[in-house]
């Protein structure tokens, strides 16, 4: 043991020059959760990625902070780090240089972990896509949430009440009453409209926020045709371009979401598939994740063979609880306080 510790110690990547003593040892090394710190050197100065979001007390750029909001700085610039050197270091093969900003862009919305993150979808009559039948939204909210190693997502979907007797099933998939996230509200389009416009702004305007979406641009054409006032400024990604800048198949919901290896069911409900939406874009946003399934080179996919492009005719079963709403106020604090953790106690950081 006590030949161990002539030795030179390696710990966490980080060596100590120096030949350690019983004697010495308490005053050299501290560990509190992974911040280490010697009676001379810090390990923050030394390896500033290695700062934990339990530091207390600990300066970044400059300013000291305590508590949780130095779990904030130290995060913030953790995520900033690690984006800048993302990008400094990767040798992107797009067809486009312009495709780099697009993507630097989006995700800096994303994986900063700033704003919330707005993913909706629209689903319409297959004979007359004028005509809407359900509306889906999926909200990541990372206010209270940066540590979390999960993204607690909020999804709900909604069945517009005067057109639930328009059924597809011969061009698209009839999922309408296949809900994955739990119960199915089922409004006329007035108050749709007012619980929309409501959310929207909490989300959007007044945090603000960030608008996602899968070709997004149709489905925001969709709720403008039925005065869903959607704020122009609101940053916008698309998880469609950020798929075509890596591949070059035309890149459907499903097509995406088999590329990322995410498990997915029940396409064309709405709800489902402004979830599905959101976890595209955090993978695609993601460093790691780009790099361990090649999305900086762009590939050219296999041609589909004739069994994918067959068209399947379905109808759906149902499943899904569904509760009529007819206050859109009551069901906007309903939905926003749902899995909220913005207002619970922070972890202690000392």
């Amino acid at each position: 043991m006590f030949r161990l510790l002539s030795r030179r110690v390696d710990f966490l990547g980080i060596c100590q020059p120096k030949k350690l003593g019983l004697g010495s040892l308490q005053s050299i090394i501290a560990i509190r959760g992974q911040t280490i710190r010697s009676s001379s050197t810090s390990v923050s100065e030394r390896n500033p990625s290695l700062i934990t979001p339990e530091t207390q007390g600990e300066s970044v750029g400059g300013t000291t902070f305590s508590g949780s909001e130095a779990s904030d700085a130290v995060l913030d610039s953790y995520y900033e780090s690690t984006l800048g050197n993302y990008f400094d270091n990767t040798k992107f093969e797009f067809r486009k240089d312009s495709h780099v900003e697009s993507l630097k862009s989006a995700m800096k919305y994303v994986y900063l972990r700033q704003h919330p993150l707005v993913s909706f979808d629209v689903e319409a009559f297959e004979r007359n896509p004028k005509i809407i039948t359900e509306i889906g939204v999926s909200i990541y909210d990372p206010a209270a949430l940066k540590a979390s190693i999960y993204p607690n997502m909020k999804t709900i979907h909604l069945i517009i009440k005067e057109n639930m007797k328009f059924t597809n099933g011969t061009f698209v998939a009839d999922n309408k009453h296949n809900f994955m996230g739990g119960r199915s509200y089922v409004m006329p389009l007035k108050n749709v409209k007012e619980f929309l416009n409501r959310l929207f702004h909490d989300y959007l305007k007044a945090k603000p926020g960030v608008l996602i979406g899968h070709g997004i641009e149709g489905d925001i054409k969709w709720l403008q045709l039925v005065n869903v006032e959607i704020d122009q400024n609101a940053p916008r990604v698309d998880t469609l371009k950020l798929h075509n800048i890596s591949r070059s198949n035309a890149g459907n919901l499903l097509a995406a979401l088999k590329m990322m290896n995410i498990p997915q069911a029940y396409l064309h409900n709405a709800g489902n598939d402004a979830y599905y939406t959101l976890l595209l874009a955090l993978s695609y946003c993601d460093p790691l994740v780009r790099k361990k399934l090649e999305l900086d080179i762009f590939k050219t996919n296999p041609k589909k063979s004739p069994a994918d492009k067959r068209r399947i005719k379905t109808r759906s079963s149902t499943t899904t609880e569904k509760k009529e709403a007819l206050d859109p106020e009551a069901l906007f604090m309903e939905f926003k306080h749902s899995h909220n953790y913005s207002d619970q106690p922070q972890l202690p950081c000392n």
